[in-house]
């Protein structure tokens, strides 16, 4: 279409734009009476409204239904009276029922004269905005509710680190309200932990996510930690900041460090424990291997800890045990560590120090026993420690052979009498390896049948005759040829294996008895020995007996022969030797003199005879204390109507002084050596 004029034109082009736009476009006439008929509508309009070119002319009334004509009346009429443009939104619905949005602008056309000749109107269909508006809408409230409602703590900062914005769980955590928005989170972040936001903040402003564990300053001013994960805020492909999601961690890490605590301290003292210990000494070799230095190992418990528990309980014991560590723990040494391994057994660890200085440590260990302890608050309680100390490395470069050096050096220490220390040294090695062999022999000598019983007599010295035999232990081990019995007697002691080894003795002594008696009938008595662990043993007597029954020999044939020590548990030991003696079996009292017993414990018990030891006999005639003690034992022995028997005679000089003063029965060397059975 050509143009002629510049006003066709810009006809042609009002015709195209209102042709083709999406826009319903309406024009509308103001008349005298102030009712409005239409003037124009395009194609838009006339397809939505659904009417024809007859409406042109014609007023809303006669157009539309009664009430859409009121209504859009009602805003016709508001620009005519304000001579304003308004914006209003219909909502319909459309053929499949869903609702559709309209935004209608009323713009007035005003004359010259002020007066508003025509209202043009503009509809747009704005569904899809106010959908994705709403969308959007209801998307902020998903975000707001999961940001302030969210248990962990929630906060967003710009690039700068500055806070941009926080949820009340952050408030909660943190003690800060809306002033923290002026603060950067490295005010906010304790100092140690700068590094870690650094790399954080690095991470983030890189386009990743980050996390970490810090310290932050709650506002009150005490630290509190956090776990923290940040995510980038990315606009259009640029980071404009972060969110931060925090949790307090501090409770959680208090759980955690008291577990940990647990682990590795003991329960009762508060020490270090075993676990503890094996990661310290390890560590603690490792760096002496470094720097060339030395590390001690100190081992020790407490002597007779076993009689606290017997005697007062084991709360009492447990007691003990809390003021030993309390006291030791009072020790001024920064190089000093202490462990508690078990019971009674403790354990100090002393790292880069000098000879002296270690000694000087197991000095002040052993003072802390001087003083007296105070059980159940008033009861006063004495006791001491043993200590055995190894060091790295010439006692071994491994942290359990250290331990177990020192173990057995201590050992040694109890062996010497207690309550001092001493070094491990290569003897002490040298005898605890032959200890063990020795043990694993002796365990297989029953069933080996290493055992054999040889016979000392016992002699009338008056009439040079034999009047009973001491039944005496001798083993000759497959493996390790002829042990004395001074080696494995104390060893079955401490092992338990003297209890197997005592029955394996009387049942021996009993059969050979027995042969005895069926060869002649003037068969003398056999004297067996019972340790004080024997004695202990509840079912003594009824084996003793169940012995003397099986071989069917007559119990007064029978002796036995105990130390002072066994007197010691007067109510117990008074029962069995009680049932012993009713049964017909002798009792002999061994190596009398050298104990601690009463003598009022030879009147109370059923006692039959006294035997002197021999470490007095050897001094009698050159050593006037020796005379005298064997001199009163033996008026004593007399006195009570005991039979008094001499340990250990050697030579006519020891057989006259003790005829001399009225001891008949001698046993010992001087009149014959222990020999086996046969012969």
């Amino acid at each position: 279409m050509l143009a002629s004029s510049s006003d066709s034109l810009k006809d042609i082009l009002f015709d195209i734009v209102l042709t083709y736009i999406d826009d319903l476009v309406f024009v509308m006439k103001v008349e005298s009476d102030e009712s409005f008929t239409y003037l124009y509508m395009n194609e838009k309009a006339y397809k939505k409204a659904g009417v024809s070119t007859e409406a042109i002319g014609k007023c809303m009334k006669d157009v539309l239904s009664i009430k859409v004509a009121n209504d859009l009346e009602t805003y016709y009429k508001e620009v005519l009276c304000n001579k304003k443009s308004i914006r209003f939104i219909d909502t319909s619905k459309s053929e499949t029922g869903q609702s559709q949005y309209e935004e209608s602008i009323l713009t007035p056309v005003i004359s010259n004269t002020g007066k508003v000749t025509h209202i043009v109107s503009v509809t747009r269909d704005i569904t899809d905005k106010i959908i994705e508006k709403r969308k959007l809408e209801e998307s902020e409230q998903r975000y707001k509710s999961l940001y302030d409602h969210n248990l962990d703590a929630i906060f967003s900062f710009d690039k700068s680190g500055i806070f941009q914005g926080f949820n009340p769980p952050f408030s909660h955590i943190t003690g800060y309200k809306t002033g923290m928005l002026k603060l950067s989170i490295y005010e906010f972040i304790s100092e140690e932990d700068y590094n870690k936001i650094n790399n954080l903040m690095t991470d983030i402003f890189n386009g990743k996510s980050a996390e970490t564990v810090c310290r932050a300053l709650h506002k009150s001013g005490h630290k509190i930690y956090l776990h923290l994960k940040a995510v980038p805020i990315v606009v259009k492909g640029n980071v404009q900041g972060a969110y931060g999601i925090a949790r307090d961690i501090t409770e959680q890490l208090s759980k955690e460090e008291m577990i940990r605590f647990m682990a590795y301290h003991d329960q009762v003292t508060g020490l270090r424990n075993r676990i503890s210990l094996k990661d310290y000494l390890h560590n603690a070799v490792e760096e002496a291997k470094r720097f060339n230095s030395q590390v001690a190992v100190i081992y020790f418990d407490l002597d007779r800890f076993k009689k606290v528990n017997d005697t007062m309980g084991h709360y009492a014991g447990d007691e003990l045990l809390q003021q030993v560590a309390r006291r030791l723990e009072l020790i001024e040494n920064e190089k000093l560590a202490l462990f508690r391994l078990s019971g009674d057994e403790f354990i100090a660890i002393v790292t880069d120090s000098s000879l002296d200085e270690i000694k000087l440590c197991a000095e002040k260990i052993l003072a802390c026993f001087r003083s007296p302890f105070f059980l159940k608050r008033s009861v006063e309680y004495y006791i001491t420690a043993s200590l055995g100390i190894s060091l790295y490395p010439s006692d071994g470069e491994e942290p359990q052979i250290l331990i177990n050096n020192a173990d057995t050096a201590m050992y040694r220490v109890k062996d010497c009498g207690r309550a001092h220390y001493q070094f491990y040294s290569l003897e002490m090695y040298k005898a605890s390896k032959r200890e063990v062999q020795l043990e694993a022999a002796l365990r297989k000598a029953i069933e080996n049948k290493e055992f054999t019983l040889y016979y000392q007599p016992r002699i009338n010295m008056i009439t040079n005759t034999v009047t009973s035999y001491e039944a005496l232990l001798r083993w000759s081990s497959h493996q390790l040829g002829f042990i004395s019995p001074a080696d494995f007697i104390p060893l079955a002691e401490d092992s338990g294996l003297i209890i197997p080894i005592g029955e394996w003795v009387i049942n021996e002594a009993c059969r050979q008895l027995k042969e005895c008696l069926q060869k002649k009938s003037n068969a003398k008595p056999i004297a067996v020995n019972l340790s004080a662990k024997q004695f202990q043993q509840d079912n003594l007597v009824d084996m003793i007996e169940s012995m003397v029954r099986k071989y069917n020999v007559p119990p007064e044939l029978l002796e036995v022969e105990i130390t002072e020590t066994v007197l010691h548990n007067t109510e117990r030991t008074l029962l069995t030797l009680e049932r012993l003696a009713a049964f017909g079996v002798t009792i002999s009292i061994d190596d009398f003199g050298t104990g601690y017993s009463s003598l009022s414990y030879l009147r109370k018990f059923p006692i039959h005879s006294l035997k002197i030891d021999r470490s007095f006999i050897k001094g009698i005639t050159t050593n006037e204390k020796d005379a005298a003690i064997t001199t009163t034992i033996i008026h004593l022995g007399n006195s009570l109507g005991l039979e008094v028997i001499a340990e250990g005679v050697e030579t006519k000089q020891q057989v006259d002084f003790l005829l001399k003063n009225h001891c008949i029965k001698a046993q010992g060397f001087y009149y014959s050596k222990p020999k086996p059975f046969k012969k």
